[in-house]
């Protein structure tokens, strides 16, 4: 089953994929240096959505657990998390 996080993986590697096979019809030292910083940034975007995922999975997390009553510490310690997250994906 092909999963929205998979799909997201396909698309940001088309591009790349697609700059590697028609490399040939560049000059060398241009293409290269141009794939070079579009997987860079690949990096980024991936690390970026990894990110968000957590950050919103964790929200959903502490909400069900503030619903269920859970002690407060434990919801201050992912509130926390949530926004070492967001500080870092920013």
């Amino acid at each position: 089953m092909i999963s929205r996080r998979s799909k997201e993986i396909t698309l940001q590697n088309l591009a790349t994929r697609l700059m590697e096979f028609f490399q040939s019809l560049y000059p060398e030292h241009q293409i290269k240096h141009f794939i070079k910083h579009l997987k860079e940034l690949q990096e980024v975007l991936g690390n970026f959505q990894d990110l968000s995922v957590q950050e919103s999975t964790l929200k959903l997390y502490s909400e069900e657990m503030r619903n269920a009553n859970i002690r407060a510490d434990t919801l201050l310690a992912m509130a926390v998390l949530i926004q070492n997250l967001d500080t870092f994906r920013q």
